[in-house]
């Protein structure tokens, strides 16, 4: 491989690792990976993994419209990997929410929940619609994040909440008292690890 590419390939690579937690890779490392990322397209080179990486730093450092700038350029690419698909989205659509622009998350979040099964992204989505005025697809999302996820409170604690904003105080009482068994028993376990062997 020529230079330019291995040290892609080496800084792309730091990035990843220390996102994941994987590895440890010192701040200085991080940040002379980045630097070298940053660099790269400065230079000119149209590179969408380079873009969605970056878009996820500067996600990372809530530095949102940097974020969007370097996620909608990757996602203009053509063929893009379902792995950048879904990286790009990511990026979008949780920029999108912390800018409380709950609308244009919307798309980003729909396209996540067609191509993966992921609870936290039907429950983003839930969260989307709700502010956006659509109760009803709301609830539908959180009840597919629940099928997804039931041991988690927090899912059936959004369908509580949707419902009750619905009026029906049937499914929210139900869902209310889901979670409430799900926290007691968590808090069982963790009360047993506690004890002295």
């Amino acid at each position: 491989l020529p230079k330019s590419e291995q040290d892609r390939c080496e800084a792309l690579a730091y990035v990843k690792l220390a996102e994941e937690g994987k590895a440890v890779v010192s701040e200085s490392s991080y940040q002379r990976a980045v630097a070298s990322l940053w660099q790269a397209v400065n230079q000119g080179a149209k590179d969408p993994e380079v873009e969605a990486t970056l878009a996820r730093v500067h996600l990372g450092r809530r530095q949102l419209p940097q974020a969007l700038q370097y996620a909608m350029s990757a996602r203009q690419t053509k063929g893009l990997s379902l792995e950048l698909q879904q990286d790009t989205s990511g990026v979008l659509s949780r920029a999108y929410m912390n800018n409380r622009e709950f609308k244009k998350a919307i798309p980003f979040l729909e396209h996540l929940c067609h191509i993966r099964f992921n609870a936290d992204d039907h429950l983003m989505l839930s969260v989307s619609r709700f502010h956006t005025g659509d109760l009803r697809g709301a609830l539908r999302v959180a009840q597919r994040a629940v099928s997804i996820a039931p041991g988690r409170p927090d899912l059936h604690e959004a369908v509580a909440e949707v419902a009750k904003s619905l009026g029906d105080d049937d499914l929210s009482e139900q869902h209310r008292r889901r979670a409430e068994e799900i926290h007691q028993a968590l808090k069982a376990i963790m009360d047993r690890r506690d004890e002295p062997v």
